[in-house]
């Protein structure tokens, strides 16, 4: 694990309210949603109820759903992650972003096929060239796109893609991109000015990729007093795969992640932004040789400080 943090940046407590707003809507956030290594996805009672009360989710669906063998580091699911997350949130309130660095492991064909599978099972897929953007509600759009791609991939977006054309006027907008780099445990410079420009737009940013969480900030001064969110990334939501001892020993790693709730709404001055926020430290855990379970954590081993 890399540990600069060359801003000082610390995470916001687990629960606190940024702006006094008139609530509209709840939003639940997850990271990136892993290959299993073809075990079964199960979802503790406890994060069940922590997100059961909100009106949206959304996550970063960060492998192809194929039989096709993989090379390399290529991420997999087969159809048993459907049924984990079916059973965690109702599809029909799901949004699923493609647009990840594993979206080209097996090419266009596969991919789309995948995004069918998911479309088929009542997910709301986004993130592909023809969808950058997915509408909530005609109030709430989310924006997505990717920094990286491990393969030649012109079928998802990109970051560079994102342009203020995107954003929705009296709307609220949130950006939820796919950057960073492996197990960082804080964003570098050069990120931090990127998202600093997002937020001149944006109205929120929940990040993802990184495989480990990185801290959830605030920032304020927007529109003369509004303060905006900025979490770098939420890290895993699941992983599963092995690739033998010495290399599942290192991607231990990948099995922590954060799930974040957000309650969005307007101002007295009919701003959009957000209002209370509450987030939890996850963990990844194989309940038995066919099952990863997904579970709420008080703290996480590389952010001893944070509680």
């Amino acid at each position: 694990m890399k540990r600069k943090n060359p801003e000082n940046i610390t995470f916001l407590p687990k629960k606190i309210c940024l702006n006094k707003i008139n609530s509209e809507y709840s939003l639940v956030f997850i990271g990136d949603i892993m290959d299993l290594g073809h075990k079964f996805l199960e979802i503790s009672s406890g994060l069940k109820n922590f997100v059961q009360a909100s009106d949206f989710l959304i996550g970063n669906f960060e492998a192809i759903i194929t039989d096709a063998k993989p090379r390399g580091v290529d991420q997999v699911h087969d159809e048993k992650v459907i049924e984990g997350l079916k059973k965690f949130y109702p599809p029909s309130r799901t949004y699923l972003s493609v647009a990840n660095n594993h979206a080209g492991d097996f090419g266009r064909a596969i991919f789309e096929r995948s995004v069918q599978i998911l479309a088929d099972a009542g997910f709301n897929v986004f993130g592909t060239v023809q969808n950058p953007v997915i509408e909530l509600t005609s109030d709430v759009h989310v924006a997505t796109g990717t920094m990286w791609s491990n393969r030649t991939c012109d079928f998802i977006t990109y970051i560079k893609d994102i342009k203020r054309s995107h954003l929705k006027a009296k709307a609220m907008n949130i950006f939820y991109p796919h950057w960073g780099y492996d197990l960082e445990l804080y964003p570098r410079l050069p990120l931090i000015k990127v998202a600093q420009k997002f937020l001149q737009h944006f109205d929120a940013i929940v990040g993802h990729h990184t495989h480990s969480p990185e801290p959830i900030i605030s920032v304020s001064g927007f529109n003369g007093s509004l303060t905006k969110l900025c979490a770098y990334s939420l890290g895993d939501f699941c992983f599963g795969k092995q690739f033998g001892r010495l290399l599942s020993y290192l991607l231990y790693n990948y099995n922590y992640g954060v799930v974040l709730k957000m309650e969005i709404g307007t101002t007295n001055e009919g701003h959009w932004a957000t209002g209370e926020i509450e987030w939890t430290f996850i963990e990844s855990i194989k309940k038995n040789p066919e099952t990863m379970l997904v579970v709420m954590r008080e703290s996480n081993p590389y952010h001893p400080g944070v509680e």
